[in-house]
């Protein structure tokens, strides 16, 4: 080929070194070459210097309706991932029970094919799998979540994973049989150019407070939670997880990397994160992990019942030590941990949790957690454990199918991918997938934020109101002027 297309450039703070060059030109002309079979992906990784800011890179992106990802841990030892673009895409089965088995099938081909290097030692590094799904089969058909669908998973053009002061750069194309190679490398500088130097200027949506509004009013939701309850005496479930959502307004347009770098301030334990589909970004601040796996080994952990915090030490300490002496939160959250238990049971040589809970705080709430590891017998995929293990009961309800048959009546909403998962997988089938809570989407001057609790026999709907205020906040507090 003519020109070096991917070469080193002063305005460009990441790019490849010359020997992962070398690397991706060779794969993508032998991969070119061959006269038939079916597309492979093809990829070359360098480790380089961590950049200051994922967010930044977000936003001199220049992204234009192309799929991206960010997903943040800055108190995990500054763990984040930014995907830009889309190698190729892998949307979800439509059918209960199959969504995930068919998306781990292409995947598993796809990454047994692929011509890749490995991660550089960074966790999300080298050839990764990233997105979410609709928290049910039929979800992501409102106009909230146009751009969103029932969920895809994508290949990124290009991936930076970072660990402390090190990433992990990743260029991916997608080659066909006899493919131009000069086209398809040209198609990887594109790719390379989207991370640039300097970040444009943000226009500051902040200036004034939005206009905020339920899509349907709280008394709608109270009823809901009444109507819940009286089915529980009834005997239907033990317990149903209902969520509702806020209508979000600002002056101008809002900013996402803005949103997310104060999301990351307030939140740094939890997953901060975004997706980009479209005009539309879902950002959020989840303190839940659903799976992560690292070889044979898996976590989880078990995360229900709830309780607001206080800026009084002595104060906040006593609302811990009464959620963990609650009879109600103890007895929603230990229908999440036995539930865990059993669907990873069949899958594990051994399971293993603890037999209290303890109290995990965040910025602005205590939970009851309850952590969860087990040794897998060998069989069982990532994405496979995902499909069993969605939705537990901190987002659905208890026994499963009864709660979800339940859940769209009685909420009125379309959840879309808020309580779906969300994440990423690599090419050996380990990774980390969490729960999509606190969160809400960003479309123009719009936002749409969500919120949900776990209803029981003993739940009060006023109670039950006033924690999903304390929820919605996460989100809310980002999208207000600071002070």
């Amino acid at each position: 080929m003519s020109g070096d297309v991917l070469t080193h450039r002063p305005d460009r703070p990441l790019a490849l070194d010359q020997a992962a060059l070398g690397r991706l030109r060779d794969r993508v002309h032998r991969a070119a070459g061959r006269s038939r079979g079916e597309a492979v992906l093809v990829s070359a990784t360098s480790k380089v210097e961590a950049p200051a800011s994922l967010g930044d890179l977000l936003r001199g992106s220049g992204l234009s309706g192309e799929p991206w990802a960010l997903i943040e841990q800055p108190d995990r030892g500054r763990r984040g991932i930014l995907a830009l673009g889309a190698a190729t895409t892998i949307p979800l089965g439509a059918q209960p029970g199959e969504r995930f088995r068919a998306l781990a099938d292409r995947w598993h081909d796809l990454a047994s094919h692929a011509q890749a290097d490995p991660g550089a030692g960074i966790p999300g590094g080298g050839l990764i799998l990233i997105g979410g799904a609709a928290f049910s089969p039929g979800g992501g058909t409102s106009s909230t979540w146009q751009t969103f669908g029932g969920g895809d998973m994508v290949v990124p053009s290009v991936s930076v994973a970072c660990l402390g002061h090190d990433a992990a750069l990743t260029v991916t194309v997608l080659v066909e049989p006899g493919a131009d190679p000069t086209e398809i490398l040209a198609e990887a500088q594109l790719s390379t150019a989207l991370l640039v130097a300097e970040p444009p200027e943000p226009a500051d949506p902040f200036l004034d407070a939005p206009e905020v509004r339920s899509v349907l009013a709280a008394g709608h939701f109270t009823a809901a939670v009444e109507r819940a309850v009286a089915t529980i005496g009834d005997g239907a479930f033990t317990k149903i997880v209902l969520a509702r959502e806020i209508e979000v307004r600002s002056e101008q347009p809002w900013d996402v990397p803005t949103v997310l770098a104060r999301l990351g301030a307030r939140f740094p334990a939890c997953f901060v994160f975004g997706f980009g589909r479209g005009d539309g970004a879902m950002v959020g601040a989840s303190p839940e992990l659903l799976l992560r796996r690292d070889g044979q080994r898996v976590e989880t952990v078990a995360l229900a019942g709830s309780t607001r915090r206080s800026n009084d030490p002595s104060v906040d300490e006593h609302l811990a030590q009464q959620l963990l002496a609650s009879t109600k939160d103890r007895a929603e959250h230990a229908l999440v941990v036995e539930r865990i238990l059993r669907t990873l049971g069949p899958h594990a040589l051994w399971v293993t949790a603890p037999k209290e809970p303890q109290v995990a705080t965040v910025a602005n709430v205590h939970h009851l957690a309850t952590p969860i590891r087990a040794q897998l017998d060998g069989r069982a995929r990532l994405l496979d454990l995902v499909g069993a293990m969605h939705p537990t009961p901190a987002v659905g309800g208890e026994p499963g199918e009864a709660a979800l048959r339940a859940i769209p009546a009685l909420e009125g909403i379309d959840r879309g991918w808020y309580a779906g998962p969300l994440g990423w997988v690599d090419r050996a089938g380990d990774g980390e997938l969490f729960v999509g809570l606190r969160s809400g989407v960003l479309r123009g001057d719009t936002a749409r934020l969500f919120a949900g609790v776990g209803v029981v026999g003993a739940s009060d709907p006023s109670s039950e109101l006033a924690e999903t205020e304390l929820k919605l906040e996460a989100v809310l507090s980002a999208l207000r002027p600071a002070h």
